[in-house]
């Protein structure tokens, strides 16, 4: 309980709720899915591919986002959890990005069906 509170307290933006098609890749290989959620410091990815291999903690991994009214946005960022997300119902990947995209938390709160998403858990 202590530890979702923290987690909660560190957590800069509100996360808005986005349907994003993305590619991500992790060593050398290429694979789609859904963003979910989304900040300008990071965002919920749900794998679309069947057999995707699910990175670890801390891995790199590199996201091409397609963002409405902006286009693809070509990022990086860090792998700070996997698994399952009682949130979204499904298995998914947490990740921060190495640099903040205000663009990206900016455009999801323009976004049609952006829902702001104010729970207190991460996953």
């Amino acid at each position: 309980m202590m530890e979702s509170r923290r987690r909660f307290s560190r957590r800069r933006d509100t996360r808005v709720r986005v349907n994003w098609p993305a590619k991500w890749t992790v060593d050398g290989v290429e694979y789609e899915g859904v963003v979910c959620d989304t900040t300008g410091a990071g965002l919920f990815l749900r794998p679309t591919d069947q057999g995707a291999r699910l990175p670890g903690k801390r891995e790199q991994i590199a996201l091409a986002l397609e963002v409405p009214e902006a286009g693809t946005l070509e990022t990086t960022g860090i792998v700070t959890w996997s698994g399952h997300s009682r949130v979204h119902d499904c298995i998914g990947i947490g990740i921060k990005f190495f640099a903040r995209h205000v663009e990206i938390g900016e455009q999801a709160e323009r976004s049609d069906n952006a829902v702001p998403d104010r729970r207190k858990d991460s996953s």
